[in-house]
This record gives structure tokens, C-alpha cells and sequence, in this order.
């Protein structure tokens, strides 16, 4: 007769996963506030030239694509902090804010 025996869970390799999910997560989560604080300065960008009747501010505002790229890396960053209650604290505020 055979003995069956259950399967051996390994902690350190369960702890190992959530470990990489985190980094992953706040790897992430820095990325789309890259991309959030370069879309941000863009925005803010002076005029590039002196004489320039249009600021970069007022066309880049209404441009559609760059709507579309801030709002897809917002909501990216909105699902990975609702999922991943550390990663909210290891965030700097001051540059989610800024953001």
C-alpha cells in the first residue's frame, strides 16, 4: 500500500513571489508617475521661442493624444495602488501630487 502525502507548501517561495509582485508593483507604479510628471512638464513647459504668439501650454492641453496617454497612466497607477496597499506607502506624496 502506497502512501499518499499532501503537497509541501514552501513559505520562502511564497514569500519570494509577494516579494517580486511588490517590487514589480512599486516598479510600476514609479513608471506611470514618470510618465505622469514628464507628461506634467510638457504642460507646463515655458515658450520656445520669444516671439511665439501660442504657448506650448495652450496647444498641448487640447491635444487629444496626450489626454489620452496622461488618463491611461493615471488610471494604471489609480488600479495599482487600490491593489497594493504598501506600494500606496512607499510612494513619495510630494511627487504623486505633482503628478
Amino acid at each position: 500500500m502506497t502512501e499518499v502525502h499532501p503537497p509541501v507548501l514552501v513559505p520562502s517561495r511564497r514569500i519570494n513571489r509577494f516579494k517580486d509582485d511588490f517590487r514589480t508593483n512599486l516598479q510600476l507604479a514609479r513608471g506611470h508617475l514618470r510618465t505622469l510628471m514628464s507628461l506634467s512638464r510638457t504642460v507646463t513647459s515655458p515658450p520656445t521661442s520669444p516671439g511665439s504668439s501660442t504657448t506650448p501650454q495652450a496647444t498641448s492641453l487640447h491635444d487629444p493624444e496626450m489626454t489620452r496617454t496622461r488618463t491611461d497612466a493615471m488610471n494604471k497607477l489609480i488600479g495599482l495602488l487600490q491593489r497594493n496597499l504598501r506600494v500606496q506607502y512607499e510612494l513619495d506624496v510630494v511627487q504623486v501630487v505633482h503628478a
